[in-house]
């Protein structure tokens, strides 16, 4: 990069890159500062969900059930996914929970999982549900959890679909920034 106002990318994707993790905020503001820093192509599939309904995610899941959820993400992550030029897709916490998902992400796109250990989640959840409150820190998780043992059915049931991934990033130290930068070392190394 020799400017930082260059109008055309800084790098190639040959295919779209799928950027996930425990926490879809931490995700989400990660994969936007690379797009942006990078000139990348950016979709973030929780505001394609909401907009495709027409409704924030906390309504949708609260009137529609967790199903549609999955159905109307599963459809935005499709359409994100064959999009040119290829970019970064944030994809929320739990868009490998849907059947074919993770199947999609492998045909079409390389996946990133920003990692955390359960210890850390944690601490993140429930400063997230106090910066939050009385809103949930989560739009499936109402309840602010008080232990390991209170995370451990959500890291659980999102662990199988992260283990999974080639490209695992330890991110319980991180910030947005540090996520950044160790995001954006992958896509090099993807592009070349």
């Amino acid at each position: 990069m020799s400017g930082y106002y260059e109008y055309e990318p800084q790098i190639e994707l040959a295919r779209p890159t799928v950027v996930t993790g425990y926490l879809t905020d931490f995700t989400r503001a990660v994969t936007y500062r690379a797009s942006s820093l990078l000139g990348l192509p950016y979709h973030d599939i929780d505001r394609l969900v909401e907009h495709d309904v027409a409704m924030e995610i906390t309504r949708l899941v609260s009137e529609s059930g967790e199903d549609r959820l999955r159905q109307v993400e599963s459809q935005c992550l499709e359409k994100a996914l064959v999009g040119q030029p290829a970019g970064l897709i944030a994809l929320g916490d739990g868009g490998l929970l849907a059947e074919g998902n993770r199947d999609r992400v492998e045909a079409d796109g390389d996946l990133i999982v920003l990692d955390f250990e359960m210890g850390n989640l944690l601490w993140r959840a429930q400063h997230r549900a106090r910066r939050l409150a009385p809103a949930p820190w989560h739009p499936l998780v109402w309840e602010i959890p008080a232990t390991v043992a209170d995370i451990r059915p959500y890291f659980q049931a999102r662990q199988p679909g992260f283990e999974q991934a080639e490209v695992r990033i330890p991110a319980s130290s991180l910030s947005v920034a540090q996520a950044c930068e160790a995001l954006m070392g992958q896509l090099d190394e993807l592009a070349s």
